[in-house]
């Protein structure tokens, strides 16, 4: 899986303008990072700016599976999220509205992984912590997988915790 990740965000790293703010979370993250995880990840997860998101719109607009919606997270603050299918593997791509309050999301705390060529932003691990929290404390987990963000979660302290030079 982890391969079939890596051939996806090489497919966007070679479409998307560098002048783009973006940045890979959640679960590929975490295993393009080294952390150990229960089950291999089924999607990529990508978080940007409402700019980014519009160039991301104008990228994939002639995806068949492309599908656009707002949601909330904690009754307040609300993000934009468009969803589509590369090779198989869901992508969300979504507003940084959903790590809100840490509004400075761009402007530190990023890490950079080289994967053949390209330079794959991978958002700090520590950041992606306090956001995966506030998700929890907000949603819980999905129906769909009980009990799997807080795994991730603890997962992510432990590798932490046993990496205390990461930064």
């Amino acid at each position: 899986m982890k391969k079939k990740i890596v051939e996806v965000l090489e497919h966007i790293v070679g479409k998307i303008p560098s002048k783009i703010k973006w940045v890979v979370f959640g679960s590929s993250n975490m295993l393009l990072q080294g952390v150990k995880l229960n089950t291999d990840p089924d999607d990529v997860d990508i978080l940007t700016d409402n700019a980014g998101l519009s160039n991301f719109l104008k990228m994939f607009n002639k995806n068949k599976d492309l599908k656009r919606n707002y949601k909330g997270v904690d009754g307040k603050n609300y993000f934009q999220e468009i969803k589509l299918k590369i090779n198989d593997i869901e992508i969300s791509i979504m507003t940084e509205e959903i790590l809100k309050p840490d509004k400075r999301i761009f402007d530190e705390g990023f890490r950079s992984k080289y994967i053949t060529n390209n330079k794959i932003p991978l958002m700090n691990l520590r950041k992606q912590l306090l956001g995966m929290k506030r998700i929890y404390d907000s949603r819980g987990d999905k129906p769909d997988n009980p009990g799997g963000r807080k795994l991730k979660i603890e997962l992510l302290e432990k590798y932490l915790n046993l990496n205390t030079n990461y930064k």
